[in-house]
């Protein structure tokens, strides 16, 4: 999906209620994530606050964009702690960086893994 010009609304109607277990992840894990479907960079942003290292890749350029002008306002130590690309999840599998973790947060699927993941953890 593409999304557009609604991009810049998007977080509007997002839930922040996965970050904690991604920043939790996240440090635990080695501090190196790869995040699939990027968007607006609502969870990139808080990993790095958190010192973890994020790739992330989107296939929407306009999601792309609101993360980068969301990141513009974040302190330098932040903004050198995520890149983002433009691509999908089989770009992603041509990766030779490694990552002690890979994220896909989708809201319907996060809640429920979330819980059985921390047990794993």
């Amino acid at each position: 999906m593409n999304y557009g010009p609604a991009s810049k609304y998007y977080d509007l109607f997002s839930s922040n209620s996965g970050i904690d277990f991604y920043k939790e992840l996240g440090v635990k894990k080695g501090r190196k994530a790869l995040e699939l479907g990027v968007g607006t960079g609502r969870v990139a942003t808080e990993l790095a606050k958190a010192s973890v290292n994020v790739l992330g890749i989107d296939n929407s350029p306009y999601m792309l964009n609101v993360a980068r002008e969301k990141l513009r306002k974040e302190n330098l130590a932040v903004k050198k702690r995520v890149a983002l690309e433009l691509g999908g999840t089989c770009e992603a599998s041509k990766q030779r960086r490694p990552f002690h973790s890979s994220i896909f947060p989708l809201r319907r699927l996060s809640i429920a893994r979330q819980r059985k993941i921390r047990e794993n953890v």
